[in-house]
């Protein structure tokens, strides 16, 4: 099937109101305006649609890449999920702001007010559905309460929440509290080398601090360790996998900055040795 069913049950609210079909997506499809439930219903996802059902289009090129690779994509996960028949939003990926205290280049100011001081927010969410799985982006959703007051706002018995954190900030009980009454939580931690390389590639991070918080969260909820793999950390990808050991682990190839992006030769090899690592769904 060509299709892809994150066009019809999911969206991907950035910092900024930016509105994406999904994180794979080159580019910005539409403006939010602040209803969250109709923007599956919007003239540009129903022209996108259109467009998806008479073939491949570029700006969904990662999937395509993977999946002539071998490798499963993002659009196959969401085609094991739902359908294609219906619209509703039961998937949404919400970023409300790029207050971040790290500032790693591949990020750049768009997800990290820590390269100009500037704070790209979203407006306030009105006609939230019931949803059955919510990602947390950034910045860094755990330094933010506004993450929180919304996740107290919404009907979370049968949620499933994934939040992707940096590992900087340990959970306070009033996190711990609304998790708990979640269906499940998840978290994807970036790491993106072992102790020294992590803290030079992810300016502000400190590895010890990281290692307890993902220590923390295990106690309770499930962590994977979430690495994107560019020119900057690429030599440290082995010395990783040997702290990772039996830990769940995402591996990602940057695209974007492209003078951080690796060469094809080093894509193909490191998708080769480390294929498993590239099957962990968010």
């Amino acid at each position: 099937m060509n299709l892809c069913s994150a066009l019809y049950h999911h969206t991907n609210i950035r910092n900024g109101g930016r509105v994406y079909p999904c994180c794979r997506f080159k580019t910005q499809l539409m403006q939010f305006d602040g209803d969250v439930d109709q923007i599956l219903h919007s003239k540009e996802y129903d022209d996108l649609r259109e467009r998806f059902k008479k073939g491949r289009i570029s700006e969904c090129s990662k999937c395509w890449d993977q999946e002539d690779k071998g490798i499963k994509s993002t659009r196959q996960y969401f085609n094991d999920q739902y359908d294609c028949d219906t619209i509703k939003l039961k998937n949404l990926w919400i970023g409300f702001d790029n207050i971040c205290n790290l500032r790693c280049e591949p990020c750049g100011a768009d997800w990290s007010n820590q390269f100009d001081g500037n704070v790209i927010s979203t407006k306030s969410l009105s006609n939230v559905p019931k949803l059955e799985k919510m990602v947390f982006l950034g910045g860094e959703p755990l330094m933010n309460k506004r993450y929180l007051r919304f996740l107290e706002s919404v009907d979370k018995k049968d949620l499933d929440l994934t939040i992707i954190t940096n590992g900087m900030f340990k959970p306070t009980d009033q996190w711990k509290n609304s998790w708990r009454e979640c269906k499940h939580v998840k978290f994807f931690v970036s790491i993106d080398g072992y102790k020294e390389l992590n803290e030079e590639v992810r300016q502000g991070s400190k590895w010890n601090v990281i290692v307890d918080t993902v220590t923390e969260l295990e106690k309770e909820w499930h962590v994977i360790i979430n690495t994107v793999i560019h020119k900057k950390n690429l030599h440290g990808i082995y010395t990783l996998r040997d702290w990772v050991k039996n830990r769940s682990w995402q591996i990602n190839l940057l695209t974007y900055p492209k003078h951080l992006r690796i060469s094809l030769d080093e894509e193909q090899k490191i998708t080769r040795e480390f294929y498993k690592y590239f099957d962990y769904p968010i």
